[in-house]
């Protein structure tokens, strides 16, 4: 498929990216390890892995971007820690499996070592998206810490409790067990949000093939209603709860770092000061978080004496998961295809019998970064 490519793209892109850094440090005379060739092998190995040509990668914006403004990057480090060594390394499988968001460590000379995420757009970084997920995993994720992809836990006694998102009666006995039993019915309204669209594409005989404007009409109905339904939530939710929490899911909170790299902009959160200015304002007890209803989109505002520090979007909406066969080119009759483990004929356009139960709601964080006057 066409996405699952991508994101092989992607993901190689982000080895290449450890291995050019580390390299730049090594011409350089700045390396600590000096070990590109080896991450320039583990580049390759994945490649094979996936099956992807070296010659597809490098006409990626995504290794495009790196070529550019890595070079940029490492010199802001270099400037910025005068008479030290680094490396890079690559720990984005490792933190992954651990929900947690940085793509690559750089460690120093002095044993100190700092982690980055990685945010590489083939667009602009004017107001990247940060973060995507379901109504659900956004509700559950501003109340739990995660430790892994669908997993949560609180405590309860001194005592961790672990337990799957997608478990009703566990997520609700969770809910009851930290104090907020009032939520469970806006929690149980987004559930029947994601059933009510699943039944409508999977039965309704008017859904069988993809028809743009019925699926933009069904987008528009099911997001408003879920970012209604989020909006009366957060009423009886903490505020500086939201906000904090908010902020660590865009990767604006917490310890690690952020670059964003893309054709014509870099921006990180080490080198430029700006950043680093407005990081620590969004941290200041001072700072207040209102937030609004527009449509199918949440709108969050941080503001700081009288200035909007920052902007924070998150529309609410569907996420068709190959739910429907539109791979080109276009074709009349019937093809075989694979749906999932399965092969069965379809006509183009036509809604798969297996992958069409993925069919999930979504939400994505846009955050914009425009406004805010931090770029270079």
């Amino acid at each position: 498929m066409v996405q699952r490519k991508t994101k092989y793209i992607q993901d190689a892109a982000e080895k290449y990216a450890v291995y050019l850094m580390e390299k730049i440090l090594e011409d350089r005379g700045v390396s600590l390890k000096r070990d590109s060739q080896q991450k320039w092998q583990d580049y390759i190995n994945y490649l094979d892995e996936r099956n992807l040509e070296e010659s597809d990668i490098n006409k990626s914006d995504y290794v495009t971007n790196c070529k550019r403004q890595l070079p940029v990057f490492i010199s802001g480090v270099v400037s910025k820690f005068p008479n030290q060594k680094f490396s890079v390394f690559d720990v984005e499988k490792e933190n992954r499996n651990q929900n947690k968001k940085a793509d690559f460590d750089i460690h120093f000379m002095d044993k100190r070592k700092l982690s980055f995420s990685l945010k590489n757009y083939a667009g602009g970084i004017d107001r990247p998206q940060v973060r995507a997920g379901t109504f659900n995993s956004l509700v559950m994720n501003l109340l739990f810490e995660s430790p892994s992809v669908g997993m949560y836990v609180y405590e309860v006694s001194g005592t961790m409790v672990r337990f799957k998102g997608s478990n009703v009666s566990k997520r609700n006995y969770a809910l009851k067990s930290i104090g907020l039993p009032q939520i469970i019915e806006d929690l149980e309204k987004l559930d029947k949000l994601q059933e009510e669209a699943r039944k409508t594409v999977l039965e309704d005989p008017s859904y069988e093939m993809f028809d743009e404007h019925k699926w933009k009409s069904l987008c528009v109905q099911i997001g408003s209603a879920g970012a209604k339904t989020m909006h009366d939530l957060c009423r009886k939710l903490n505020a500086n709860l939201i906000a904090k929490k908010l902020l660590g899911l865009a990767g604006f909170a917490g310890e690690e770092e952020v670059l964003f790299i893309s054709p014509n902009q870099i921006l990180d959160s080490l080198t430029n000061d700006d950043f680093r200015t407005l990081k620590l304002k969004l941290r200041n007890s001072k700072t207040v978080m209102n937030y609004k209803l527009s449509g199918q989109t949440l709108i969050f505002e941080y503001w700081l004496d009288g200035k909007r520090l920052l902007r924070i979007d998150v529309p609410f909406t569907l996420n068709r998961n190959g739910a429907y066969w539109l791979d080109l080119p276009v074709y009349s009759g019937t093809r075989k295809i694979k749906d999932k483990k399965h092969i069965v004929e379809l006509r183009w356009g036509e809604r798969r019998p297996y992958k069409s139960r993925e069919l999930a709601t979504s939400i994505n964080t846009y955050v914009d970064l425009k406004s805010t006057g931090i770029f270079n």
